[in-house]
């Protein structure tokens, strides 16, 4: 949570670092609630219902959301003096994706939306639109409302904390589709006001799991709040730090000891160069260069940056990332790269996208889309590949994946989107167009068996943790369909 300054809270209140001639990111909210209804007129028909699990209810005109927000649709009400560093300690964890009691998320919505209404006045004539909404949810939430002094406590130690908090609050905890005119009312103060790491996450988090018009305003504010007031995320030279920098220097690294620190490169390392890499790709594609090499090798990843047109209602880069998430923490099957998601400048403008790790010494599967390349057809023969494969088809039916291998979505395979290490070990890349971006695939993608050590670790897992962790990355209506896929996957392969 960001706490900023110390300028006594009591100061007339007003947008406290917007001028008068800063425009919101997005010039009209009317004008992208337009956007919004081109592109969903245009989207993909995508089931769209949550498993049992999921613990899905029924929605009220409060917070909404996911896993964490879904409970909260629970009628509560507040009983007793609140502990002030009880909320606090529950809004820091909230920001970071975790649950907490839906009663403590109640009392800081009341907080974000009572800050809202008291601390901007409107005085340059750019917040008429975020007062609008902030309006029309407060009623709502009338038995949480703290005292003023109590909410100004919650939201930070000064006006400009305590309005960016309100702000991000607001943005992370209201998830609904019916919410989205007030998180483009919000995103719009975020691009005008935001500079801190905590306001650019809350923006990517918008990003990876909003719709069309959400996902265009998102994108478009990062782009504006960066390029205007720099990229707060940090990079630096990891090899001149003391502890690092000897670490990445040793050659005996364990698998797991060199992918921490490959993973510490991509999203912290200094960048030394971007390249464009020409192809046939529905997002641009760039070879980034880090300046930190880790046991002797040098890091590169792949960053696609994300590009919105009218149709799209889902974000790619999320979904690349929510692949990686996934089979870290659940399959463990290694297939997929490590990938996380970052803003890079690129010419005069800052990019959102994903950053993928750059494998070295890979080769496509296939000598073309639709070939397999004939020096890797005894290795296809393989019990490897073979029980490789099968973790890979796993995958592609639980993400909803019709990119790689021949199915009745897209009757051609992308072979070169499945590569080959010089240790025989497969990868899978290109993961956008999955989890919700593609119509689904039917469950002829899944092997007849798959490793027992893969079915023991997803028969493990537990379906609300998925959702719980996913539901971070994507949208839950996205996330509770991963589950329902993998239910349906267990089944087939695991009858008993």
């Amino acid at each position: 949570m960001s706490r900023i300054g110390s300028t006594p809270s009591s100061v007339t209140p007003q947008s406290a670092v917007e001028e008068v001639t800063t425009p919101n990111s997005v010039e009209s909210i009317a004008e992208v609630q337009d956007h919004q209804e081109v592109q969903e007129a245009n989207s993909f028909g995508v089931d769209n219902h949550l498993p049992e699990t999921s613990l899905a209810s029924d929605t009220t005109d409060g917070a909404q959301g996911g896993m964490r927000s879904s409970l909260v649709n629970v009628q509560l009400a507040q009983t007793s003096s609140p502990d002030m560093d009880q909320l606090i300690d529950a809004m820091e964890l909230f920001e970071e994706g975790r649950n907490i009691d839906p009663k403590d998320l109640k009392i800081i919505q009341a907080a974000a939306l009572d800050t809202v209404l008291r601390t901007f006045d409107n005085r340059f004539g750019t917040d008429q639109a975020l007062l609008d909404q902030a309006r029309a949810k407060e009623p709502h939430f009338k038995d949480f409302k703290l005292p003023a002094v109590d909410a100004e406590e919650l939201m930070g130690d000064d006006l400009q904390s305590q309005q960016l908090q309100a702000l991000r609050m607001l943005l992370l905890s209201f998830q609904d589709e019916s919410d989205d005119p007030l998180r483009l009312a919000v995103i719009g103060k975020l691009a005008a006001m935001g500079h801190t790491q905590e306001d650019l996450q809350a923006l990517v988090t918008s990003a990876g799991k909003g719709g069309a018009a959400v996902l265009y305003a998102s994108v478009s504010a990062i782009s504006k709040m960066c390029g205007e007031r720099g990229n707060p995320e940090v990079r630096r030279r990891l090899s001149d730090d003391p502890v690092l920098g000897p670490q990445m220097q040793r050659t005996d690294l364990s698998p797991a000891e060199k992918d921490s620190l490959v993973e510490k490169v991509l999203k912290e390392g200094t960048i030394k160069k971007v390249n464009f890499r020409p192809g046939q790709n529905r997002n641009q594609v760039f070879i980034v260069e880090f300046e930190d090499s880790v046991g002797g090798e040098p890091i590169r990843g792949i960053f696609k940056p994300e590009a919105t047109w009218f149709g799209k209602d889902r974000a790619y880069f999320s979904r690349e990332v929510a692949a990686y998430v996934f089979d870290r923490d659940f399959a463990k099957t290694g297939l997929v790269p490590m990938t996380t998601s970052t803003v890079i400048q690129l010419g005069d403008q800052h990019k959102l996208g994903s950053l993928q790790y750059m494998v070295p010494d890979m080769s496509p599967l296939g000598e073309d889309v639709l070939n397999y390349d004939p020096k890797f057809d005894e290795f296809r023969q393989t019990d490897t590949y073979k029980d490789q494969i099968a973790k890979l088809q796993s995958l592609l039916y639980i993400f909803a994946d019709p990119d790689k291998l021949p199915n009745d979505v897209h009757a051609t395979a992308n072979l070169q989107n499945i590569l080959v290490g010089p240790d025989e070990r497969l990868w899978m890349i290109d993961n956008s167009y999955a989890m919700g971006a593609a119509p689904e695939i039917s469950d002829e993608m899944l092997p007849d068996q798959v490793g027992e050590e893969m079915l023991a670790r997803l028969l493990d897992s537990d379906p609300e943790h998925i959702i719980d962790i996913m539901d971070d990355i994507i949208a839950n209506r996205d996330a509770g369909d991963v589950v329902r896929r993998l239910q349906h996957a267990l089944e087939k392969l695991n009858p008993q």
